[in-house]
Order: structure tokens, then sequence, then C-alpha cells
């Protein structure tokens, strides 16, 4: 008789074993395919390399001491001082990474390598040329974010040394039908007016930033042929502005600063090239050379499609 009870204690210890075993395994099945998923995850909210091909449109600041620097320039403006740069980032191989910077109307090719690690990409890229203005990138984007960040080095020694940057990606194409957004808080900058050579002009670039929006609106030389009638009315500012648009949906990078102020506070604007007739359209081209006509009857038209 005990050896019959005892035999069924045995029994009854095994089938709990079993089943406390049993009820383990989905619990280590469930943590497995959670882990899993987490991890793919990760890799799928993780940039790749060839993920960063493409414009990357942000800031481009020098320091404090820099911004606040009065320039004599005779008429062009420091471009220095301004803020917003098109990185583009054109092919990624393993030992090398090709692009190149637009900003106030200047291109300059880059080339450089790019390191990688679990978390992290990373960039220095030289601008190349003669100008004494390039100097060399060093970028870094955490895989999961979305904002490529570092500081730009000069070449040579003399003008701004250093800069910080903060790039996003942005995808440019072509729009005639943009609209344009009332723009408000621009004011005149008067201690650059006051260091320019020639002052009188800049009091119309300004007014035409700050007052005449309703030219945008009404007229769209990218998509209808302008007329004589339609044009022969308007002021110098106006027809400055106006030609300016055709340029600002091509992604033209403007040397003007005022032109600039102007239409990088537009919300589709990217300056993507520093090439002004790249990529007009037919009825871009004749209407450009209508208002040129008027605006050479001003003796306003300076030949430099707003640079």
């Amino acid at each position: 008789m005990k050896n019959i009870v005892a035999l069924l204690f045995l029994c009854f210890f095994v089938a709990g074993c079993n089943k406390l075993i049993k009820n383990e395994s989905p619990v280590l099945e469930s943590e497995q395919a959670s882990q899993s998923a987490q991890a793919q995850l990760k890799r799928k909210n993780n940039k790749k390399p060839t993920d960063m091909i493409g414009f990357w449109v942000g800031s481009f600041n020098a320091t404090e001491g820099f911004v606040n620097q009065q320039i004599t320039d005779k008429g062009t403006l420091a471009w220095h001082k301004e803020k917003k740069i098109t990185l583009a980032i054109e092919s990624i191989t393993i030992d090398r990474v090709d692009g190149y910077s637009v900003i106030a109307g200047i291109t300059h090719k880059c080339s450089g390598i790019m390191k990688e690690d679990e978390d992290f990409i990373e960039f220095e890229l030289t601008e190349l040329g003669r100008d004494p203005q390039i100097g060399t990138f060093y970028l870094k984007i955490d895989k999961k974010d979305t904002v490529l960040k570092g500081g730009w080095t000069a070449k040579k020694k003399g003008g701004i040394e250093t800069r910080y940057c903060n790039f996003t990606k942005q995808h440019f194409e072509y729009n005639p039908n943009v609209t344009f957004a009332l723009i408000q808080g621009i004011s005149e900058d008067q201690s650059i007016k006051d260091n320019v050579h020639y002052p009188g002009e800049y009091d119309e670039w300004y007014s035409a930033i700050t007052s005449n929006y309703d030219i945008v609106q009404r007229l769209n030389p990218s998509t209808t042929t302008l007329t004589d009638s339609e044009v022969s009315g308007l002021t110098k500012s106006e027809l400055m502005l106006l030609r300016n648009t055709i340029f600002a949906r091509h992604g033209y990078a403007f040397k003007k600063r005022p032109l600039r102020i102007y239409f990088e506070q537009q919300p589709w604007y990217i300056p993507v090239s520093s090439n002004p007739k790249s990529g007009l359209t037919k009825t871009e081209n004749q209407n450009i050379a209508l208002i040129v006509s008027y605006e050479r009857y001003f003796g306003e038209y300076d030949g430099n499609f707003g640079r």
C-alpha cells in the first residue's frame, strides 16, 4: 500500500513539473518574439548610408562676434552673415563621398569620407576649389535621428574660421504653381545699409520685399505669358521681385541679401543651384526678357539675375 501511495505521489510531482515547464515555455517564446520585434524596429528606424544621399538644408552659423561685424562690400553685401545653406550628397562608396554645398549663389564641390558604427554615421567633407572661403565640414547623425549636426572649419585663417551647422533632409522638386506666403516682420538692416556702396539701391530692394506682396499673387511668370499691359505699370521694385520669383521656383541660391531674406522664408524654397538659367522653360525665358526690357528702361537691371 505504501508503495502504491509513493508511486502516485511521484506521478503527481512529475506531472506538476511538466506543467510548470510547459507554462514557462510560452513566456520565453514571447520574450524572444518581443526582442526580435524590437531589433527589427531598431534596424528599420536606423539610417543606412544610402539614406544620406540627397539635399540637406539648414543653418550655417558664424559665431556671434562675426555675425555683428559690419562689412563694407561695395554693394554685394556680406554673404557670410546668412544662415541658410544646402549640402547635397550625391554619391557614397566605401572610401569616398561626393557632393556640393550651395550658399548665397556660390556652389562648391565637396569630397571626403564617411565613417559608420552601430549608432552613428559621420562625414568629413572638404570643399574644393581656390575660393579663399572654402573649408571642411565635420558632421554626424544619430541613426535614429533626423538632424545632421556638426561644424565647419575654414581652410585659411583671417576670416570666419569656424561655423556650426544643423541640417535636415528635404526634397526639391520644381513646381511652377507654388504659393507665396505673406512674410511679416522684415525690417531694414540699418548697419548694413550704412556700409554698402550704393545705399539708394537697397532702398529699392527692401521696398520690394516688404511692400509688394500683391504682385506675386496676381502674376505668375512661370505659368503664364505676360503682356506689355501687365508689366508696363509696375514699379522698379515690383519688376525686380517678379523676375526673381522665376529663379526662386528653380531653387536658385540668391546672392543679394534682401532677396535671400524674402525667399528663404517661403516654406517651399530650397536653394539648390547657383546657375540662374538652369531648367528655365520657354514661357519663363520669354517673361524674363520682357521684364528685363522694362528694368533697363528704369536703369535698374544689373544683368546678374538677382545676384
